[in-house]
């Protein structure tokens, strides 16, 4: 048997046969060969290395506790999207409000036509300059009021 074939074979095997009692073409070859037997004693010890250190760590939670706390964090993670649902839900309800409100509002007032005879009287009248005035739709009456300021003049519909 070769060395690179027994070194193959000792990365393969169960630890249980690398042991000096072992028999078998591969055993008889770690008993003659020093290199191969240093090789299969390293991963001995680090075989029961590791057994020792397993053996020694406890789990931090029983299966009782982790089940208490696997389920205590499911619902905090559940009262969180609900939350979260909230946070996003109430300024979209917000807007949709918003936006309902805007589209439902009243129609503004359908601005009079400017009837050119009535701008030549009011005019001639001076009671108003070179702006238009209003003109009275259906069963509505106009009264055009001055004011001291030539900028304003008031317009009061009255039904």
């Amino acid at each position: 048997m070769t060395c690179a074939a027994t070194r193959e074979w000792i990365l393969e095997v169960n630890p249980e046969e690398l042991g000096r009692d072992a028999t078998g073409e591969h055993a008889d070859h770690l008993t003659a060969c020093p290199e191969c037997r240093a090789l299969a004693d390293e991963i001995l010890g680090a075989d029961v290395a590791l057994r020792d250190t397993l053996a020694s760590v406890e789990p931090a939670l029983g299966v009782e506790a982790a089940l208490v706390r696997a389920r205590e964090g499911a619902a905090a993670q559940k009262a969180t999207r609900r939350r979260r649902s909230w946070q996003v839900a109430v300024p979209l309800a917000a807007a949709a409000l918003g936006g309902i409100l805007l589209m439902n509002r009243p129609a503004p007032a359908p601005v009079p036509a400017f009837d050119p005879a009535t701008m030549r009287a009011a005019r001639a009248l001076g009671l108003v300059g070179t702006r238009p005035v209003v003109n009275a739709q259906g069963h509505q009456s106009v009264a055009v009021l001055p004011t001291e300021n030539p900028n304003i003049t008031v317009i009061w519909f009255m039904e």
